[in-house]
């Protein structure tokens, strides 16, 4: 009798650990986690339909083969601490002087503030020339425990605002893990 209670006990422990591990990999519908080689310290999900893109090393996913707007989720840890607007800073005047035509919306820093799954979080808006084309970039930049993050949606200008619902889905469904 002990052995059978101690057998019962134990398939209820294992199911029970199998099924706990169900927080990281719960996809809102109609979305699907973006997966990573590398540990993350957050979960991203994307609209089923698109696509990850393992290629490029980063955490990304475009819309399909005939549509390339895509996100991405960078992160950096950080050397030193200083305010998020000194980073962004920072940031805009590195994008200036490496982007063609590059063309911040207006309304920044006024309009930039944000919320980043209850972190604060910057966002910029800024159009620039790349090969010719000219892309639409929206980013998500926020500091949490000595690392910094980049969400990035680019598109062609023309094709921007087609993804805006679906952007707006992935950013409302970002998690950082506890």
């Amino acid at each position: 009798m002990k052995k059978t209670v101690f057998l019962v006990i134990t398939l209820v422990l294992a199911l029970s650990l199998l099924c706990g591990c169900t927080s990281s990999s719960y996809a809102p519908d109609g979305m699907k986690l973006l997966e990573s080689s590398d540990k993350l310290d957050y979960n991203i999900y994307i609209p089923a339909g698109w696509v990850q893109d393992l290629s490029t090393g980063a955490v990304s996913a475009y819309v399909s083969s005939n549509d390339l707007s895509n996100v991405s989720m960078t992160q950096f840890n950080l050397e030193e601490l200083k305010k998020l607007d000194e980073y962004v800073s920072d940031y805009i005047t590195e994008l200036e002087e490496n982007l063609q035509n590059f063309k911040l919306k207006e309304g920044y820093p006024e309009n930039g503030k944000t919320i980043l799954n209850g972190v604060e979080a910057a966002k910029i808006e800024y159009t620039a020339k790349l090969v010719g084309n000219e892309y639409k970039f929206m980013q998500i930049i926020c500091v949490k425990g000595g690392t910094i993050y980049y969400f990035t949606y680019t598109a062609l200008a023309e094709a921007y605002d087609s993804h805006l619902e679906a952007v707006e889905q992935i950013l409302d469904n970002f998690s950082f893990k506890k």
